[in-house]
């Protein structure tokens, strides 16, 4: 459940001192999300600032999870900047969940944003995610292999990034 995080994500665009002191001064449960939340919203103007703050947030906060937000979004107004920092965190990612890993949720909206562009990123960057990162493009290729599969796959072939992707594709046709 992200409803805080997007929340204080919409917050965070709007008014960022406002949203970053009203994160600061929660506690419970979901002060993780809130602080996840405006690192997001934050990150689409100043990834910079908001990794910085987060890096300076006291003991106890989980900052990896934090910059995770911030890079998912980045991701939404510029993916291969964010997939490029992918590494700056752990790779995360709960055993037995699918695409929880840092380098699949940046992917999933990676390819939200700008699909071309990331399939574009990977193709020059090769294994630089590893296959359960490639879980995050899945419900996207899904998408065009239903809408055109010979299409998609001859536009794959051509760009040069059907290898790259091969993982995402075997996960859609396989489900």
């Amino acid at each position: 459940d992200t409803k805080v995080r997007d929340a204080f994500a919409i917050v965070a665009e709007g008014g960022l001192t406002s949203a970053r002191s009203a994160a600061e001064a929660m506690t419970g449960p979901n002060r993780e999300q809130a602080l996840a939340g405006v690192a997001q919203g934050w990150a689409k103007s100043d990834l910079a600032g908001a990794i910085a703050w987060t890096k300076a947030l006291p003991e106890g906060a989980n900052r990896d999870e934090v910059i995770r937000a911030a890079l998912l979004g980045k991701a939404a107004v510029d993916p291969a900047a964010a997939l490029d920092l992918v590494g700056l965190v752990p790779p995360g990612g709960r055993p037995g969940y699918f695409a929880t890993t840092t380098g699949a949720r940046v992917l999933t909206e990676a390819a939200k944003a700008d699909f071309d562009a990331t399939i574009a990123w990977i193709a020059v960057h090769p294994g630089r995610l590893g296959r359960d990162d490639m879980d995050g493009l899945a419900k996207a290729v899904t998408e065009r292999l239903n809408a055109d599969a010979v299409g998609f796959l001859t536009s794959r072939a051509a760009d040069g990034s059907l290898l790259a992707i091969t993982p995402a594709i075997d996960h859609a046709i396989l489900n």
